[in-house]
C-alpha cells in the first residue's frame, strides 16, 4: 500500500483487543486482492492475499468479507486459513509457503501474532526466533502484515504513551516491521472513529 506498507517487507498493525484491527487487515486485504485505492487515497498493488488467523472462527472473517463486497459474489484472490491451529514452526511456514507459491498469493496477513507462537513474548532472543520464522516469507518473496495487542498499561504511570510504544512484548515486535500503523478511537461529538 503506498506510503503506508512496503513490498517484500514485515508491517505491523497494532491496537487494543477490539479496536478494529482485523476489520483493517480484511479492508486492506479487499482492496489490495482488488488492486483499488486504499482510503480512496493510496495505491495498492494487485496480488493474493492468504488471511490466517486463529483467533476469530471463520465464520467472522466471511462476514466481515462479504459486509465490505456489500453481498456481492465476487472472484477475487482473498483465501482464508482459519482455526487450524497454525504455528509459526518450519514445518507450517513451509506448507503456507507452498500454498501460496500455487495460488500465486503475495502478502500474508498474520491475525495475530500473540497466537501464532509459543514464544514468551517478552523474551528479546525467544521473539527473535519467532521472527526467523516470519522472514522466511519475506525470503520467498512476499509480502507480511500481522496485528498485535496493546499493553494493558502505560510504561510511566499515568502518562498516555505513543501508539507504537504501547505494542506488549519484547522491544523486538517493534524493531523489525518496516511499517506500523495503530489503531486508536477516538470520538467526535456523538460519533466514535
Amino acid at each position: 500500500i503506498e506510503k503506508i506498507f512496503t513490498l517484500g517487507t514485515i508491517n505491523q498493525i497494532s491496537a487494543a483487543p477490539n479496536q478494529w484491527k482485523s476489520w483493517l487487515t480484511m479492508y486492506f486485504a479487499y482492496k489490495i486482492a482488488k488492486g483499488e485505492l486504499v482510503f480512496n487515497k493510496f495505491s495498492t498493488k494487485r496480488m493474493g492475499v492468504l488471511i490466517v488467523n486463529e483467533e476469530d472462527p471463520i465464520r467472522t472473517p466471511k462476514l466481515r468479507s462479504t459486509l465490505l463486497s456489500k453481498g456481492e459474489i465476487e472472484d477475487i484472490p482473498i483465501y482464508f486459513y482459519n482455526e487450524k491451529g497454525f504455528q509459526l514452526t518450519k514445518e507450517k511456514v513451509n506448507f503456507l509457503i507452498e500454498k501460496m507459491k500455487k495460488l500465486k498469493i503475495g502478502l500474508i496477513i498474520l491475525d495475530s501474532l500473540s497466537v501464532i507462537h509459543q514464544a514468551n513474548e517478552n523474551s528479546a532472543s525467544e521473539m527473535n526466533e519467532v521472527f526467523k520464522m516470519i522472514k522466511r516469507f519475506l525470503k520467498e518473496g512476499f509480502t507480511v502484515i500481522f496485528t498485535n495487542h496493546l499493553r494493558k498499561k502505560p510504561i510511566i504511570k499515568g502518562q498516555v504513551d505513543n501508539g507504537q510504544e504501547q505494542t506488549r512484548g519484547s522491544t523486538v515486535i517493534n524493531a523489525v516491521p518496516a511499517g506500523h500503523i495503530t489503531c486508536e478511537p477516538f470520538e467526535v461529538g456523538n460519533d466514535k472513529f
